[in-house]
């Protein structure tokens, strides 16, 4: 699997903002089980994927995303199966 120089660097990126934003403002004794944490966490991901960005030039990441649509190589699930 090949990744882009900048991948990385984006990645951790994303995980110091869900740090920073998520993860310090929930009360995990709030959470009953693993469900309620898991939908904590897709809401926040949903919220953060729809929110514009300034590094984005006042996109979201949605949009971004759709902006390299064609350069998206989708693989089949035996060659995920066989890489993995």
């Amino acid at each position: 699997m090949e990744f882009h120089i900048t991948s990385k660097a984006k990645i951790e990126r994303l995980f110091r903002t869900m740090k920073m934003q998520w993860l310090s403002e929930i009360d995990f004794h709030s959470f009953k089980n693993l469900e309620e944490y898991q939908a904590s966490l897709n809401e926040y991901i949903i919220r953060y994927n729809n929110t514009i960005h300034s590094s984005l030039n006042g996109k979201t990441p949605i949009e971004r995303k759709d902006l390299d649509v064609a350069n998206i190589i989708y693989v089949t699930d035996d060659k995920l199966d066989n890489d993995f």
